[in-house]
């Protein structure tokens, strides 16, 4: 077994149980490649056995598909809509960029990270997309779809990510809505003697201050005392 292989099986084990072929296909067949990325990090294994799919798929001056527009079944399908003509070059550019961007951080096999280095760099050398695909031979096509069918089922086991509710974050706007609702209240409830609603709402807003210091005249020095 090689170090690649033996990655890619550490990952698997980490991995949660895979739905079976009949519970996996019971809430629809087709995702969206990024959801599934989303819910399950992909090993270098899916992310080549994707571009080696979409290279299969393109015609010569035909633009490769953006990662958003990719779908996979659970069938290990893989599937996109034309993104119209582009030239050979920008192609396949564009593929290895979709390797990497599969492939994130993830660990890889030196020849995969040559792969995708090449097509970015000197894109001429490599010709067209399916000689790209075809030049990933670290893994075999024929194994794609059966690794990109189990992948989809785990992911499918998963839940997707949940938006932060509205309620976890204060904004200023609610802040000050909120202190001109205690203001509002104090207005109605009446003001006590000698305290003012800037006060209570220093109070509120900037925690309890010290109470205001009373002199009365009798304790002030007689040249205070006569001007008073």
């Amino acid at each position: 077994m090689t170090i690649a292989e033996a990655t890619h099986a550490m990952v698997l084990q980490a991995r949660p149980p895979r739905a079976s072929g009949a519970a996996a296909g019971t809430a629809g067949h087709v995702m969206r490649l990024v959801d599934v990325i989303a819910r399950v990090e992909p090993t270098w294994v899916e992310a080549v056995a994707v571009v080696q799919a979409v290279c299969a798929q393109l015609a010569p001056g035909e633009a490769a598909p953006a990662l958003d527009a990719i779908r996979v079944s659970t069938a290990g399908q893989v599937s996109f809509p034309a993104a119209g003509p582009a030239d050979d070059i920008s192609t396949v550019k564009a593929v290895g960029r979709l390797l990497t961007g599969i492939l994130r951080t993830g660990d890889c096999p030196m020849p995969v990270w040559e792969a995708s280095e090449r097509a970015r760099r000197t894109p001429a050398a490599v010709g067209s997309a399916r000689a790209f695909g075809a030049a990933l031979t670290c893994f075999p096509a024929a194994q794609g779809p059966h690794e990109l069918a189990l992948y989809v089922q785990s992911a499918r086991t998963v839940a997707p990510p949940t938006a932060r509710p509205a309620t976890a974050s204060f904004s200023a706007a609610s802040l000050t809505a909120r202190a001109g609702l205690v203001v509002l209240i104090v207005a109605m409830g009446g003001i006590g003697a000698g305290v003012s609603v800037g006060a209570l709402v220093a109070t509120k807003t900037l925690g309890a201050a010290a109470p205001p210091r009373v002199v009365s005249a009798d304790a002030l020095p007689p040249d205070r005392a006569g001007r008073d």
